[in-house]
């Protein structure tokens, strides 16, 4: 796991530094609103995966059949990814013309057959983190997050435009269909749930509305940004989104990453209360505390070091931005720690709040970069309240989901 988490941060780490140094400040501006767009389906579709741990997970210490027969896991995957992508396509027509401008069409088009393909990934990397095989789990990371790297790598080498870039990244989620050709993970594809159909994708979609809610303040945060301040300055506007996309990776890729291996700990360990959450938020802040001390000093050179002059930036901003990684980690792990309890309602209600109170700060009468911090400061920090506060009531019995 520690490999993977590595590989991935890695792995996208050198995707920015292609796309940035490559496109330049202004064409970049336009792949990393497209690349949001993209990982805010994704990371709704996150959901996904965090459900299916949950199930296979609940399945495997109640030490016997469910009373009703449960769905195969492929299945409710496979369908809320396309319910999701058909949200995309309809709802676009309301906001893809004014952001992705001509391209709008191509670009929704992508991230609709990405969103269906993560699916997939999602499902099965949601059975795997469930039976705890961390070797495949691990694998499936890796081989996704390199072979997103090869054909972005190729692409800029070859034949450099932004519609390039973005179907070279979508292209990388059909990684997980390959792994099919193995019978151990058909097997797992093919898991049975603790629910059955309908009932699987009802708690997926539950799962997929606070997923969505958290990649906003996450994965979707640039294409929300861009929607605005679409009339700030385009090269100002451009810093921010890959200074926010830079410190959030050191935190929350590994985060991700270790995400099923954290819900099925918590469901393990359920009974421990609030002890076991405690401390991995502790971890995850005080690592982005020293992380934060550490890019407000070095930040800025390295920036321009690897991304070129035009990318210039304040120690201070950097720094910020690091820390409020940190926070969205703390919200990301309270979140699992009710998800594993099986308290969907409460879970997707903390990340609506961080969500909407992370857009309503961006439109406060403050300069751009003072905005963006308290916003990525204030939506995380409500968010993890109310998942505290839920927390540390009493427990709710088996069968109420709240």
């Amino acid at each position: 796991m520690a490999v993977a988490s590595v590989f991935v941060a890695a792995g996208g780490y050198a995707i920015l530094v292609v796309a940035a140094r490559a496109l330049g400040p202004e064409q970049y501006l336009s792949f990393s609103v497209f690349w949001s767009g993209l990982y805010l389906a994704v990371g709704a579709i996150f959901g996904v995966q965090q459900e299916t741990t949950r199930s296979v997970k609940t399945v495997m210490l109640s030490g016997s059949a469910p009373r009703v027969r449960g769905a195969r896991a492929i299945y409710p995957g496979i369908i809320v990814g396309f319910l999701v992508a058909a949200v995309v396509a309809i709802s676009s027509l309301g906001w893809a013309p004014s952001i992705f401008g001509q391209q709008s069409a191509l670009f929704v088009a992508m991230i609709a057959a990405g969103t269906v393909l993560y699916a997939g990934h999602a499902t099965l990397a949601g059975v795997l983190a469930g039976f705890g095989t961390w070797n495949s789990y691990s694998g499936l990371l890796i081989a996704e997050a390199a072979v997103r790297l090869l054909l972005i790598c190729i692409v800029a080498f070859l034949a450099l435009s932004v519609a390039g870039l973005a179907a070279a990244g979508t292209l990388g989620m059909v990684t997980w269909v390959m792994f099919l050709l193995r019978s151990r993970f058909r097997a797992a594809a093919t898991t049975r749930l603790d629910a059955p159909l309908w009932r699987s994708v009802a708690n997926s979609l539950q799962a997929v509305l606070a997923s969505g809610a958290s990649a906003v303040i996450v994965t979707g945060f640039p294409l929300v940004l861009a929607g605005i301040a679409r009339n700030e300055d385009a090269t100002e506007l451009a810093i921010i989104i890959l200074i926010v996309t830079l410190t959030r990776a050191p935190v929350m890729l590994p985060l991700n990453a270790f995400m099923g291996m954290i819900v099925a700990s918590f469901v393990d360990k359920s009974a421990h209360g609030l002890s076991v959450v405690f401390r991995a938020m502790g971890a995850v802040l005080g690592f982005a505390a020293v992380l934060g001390a550490l890019a407000t000093v070095v930040g800025p050179p390295l920036l321009v070091f690897f991304f070129g002059d035009e990318y210039e930036a304040g120690g201070p901003f950097i720094g910020g931005a690091t820390v409020a990684a940190g926070l969205i980690g703390v919200i990301s792990i309270s979140g699992a720690a009710l998800l594993a309890r099986g308290r969907h309602l409460i879970y997707t209600v903390g990340w609506l709040v961080a969500a909407l109170t992370t857009c309503a700060a961006l439109f406060l009468p403050l300069p751009l970069p003072e905005r963006v911090l308290l916003s990525l400061v204030l939506g995380p920090v409500l968010g993890a309240i109310l998942h505290i506060r839920a927390l540390a009531g009493p427990p709710r019995t088996r069968g109420r989901r709240s």
